[in-house]
């Protein structure tokens, strides 16, 4: 099984700090404890804001690139298995390509969107953090 988790939302380790993603925080806690951080980088897609959380739709037609990190878990079926119910119904987990920073390319695990977004806005930049930062504490609504 592939031992590669790429994160991109709640789960970024530089996501701890915005009031918006504290709902993630036991879960970023869990990650770090049973993967090592690999570094920063991003996949093809769009991100949307979904209430206080980001949705990737994958789409590797578009230039558009969504910004995360890359994590090597070290049992990736149980760290998975507990992780699915967190990202929950609306996205599954598949293989995609990402891109380091440093220009290499790794094969990793990615939740992405796999219901109609209805009203949700794109977050231009692909980057949850940054987004979490511009809207402060007021769209954390759970």
């Amino acid at each position: 099984m592939n031992r590669r988790l790429f994160v991109y939302g709640s789960l970024r380790s530089d996501a701890a700090g915005y009031p918006v993603a504290e709902q993630g925080a036991p879960w970023r806690a869990r990650l770090s404890g049973a993967a090592r951080r690999i570094g920063s980088g991003d996949v093809a897609g769009e991100l949307y804001a979904v209430d206080w959380y980001p949705a990737l739709v994958l789409n590797r037609g578009t230039r558009a690139r969504v910004r995360g990190e890359l994590w090597e878990m070290r049992a990736p079926d149980r760290l998975l298995a507990e992780l699915d119910p967190y990202e929950g119904d609306d996205y599954a987990r598949s293989e995609q390509l990402v891109r380091l920073d440093t220009g290499r390319t790794f094969s990793a695990w990615v939740w992405a969107w796999t219901v109609p977004l209805v009203g949700a806005p794109r977050i231009d930049s692909g980057d949850y953090c940054e987004w979490a930062a511009s809207v402060g504490p007021a769209a954390s609504s759970t």
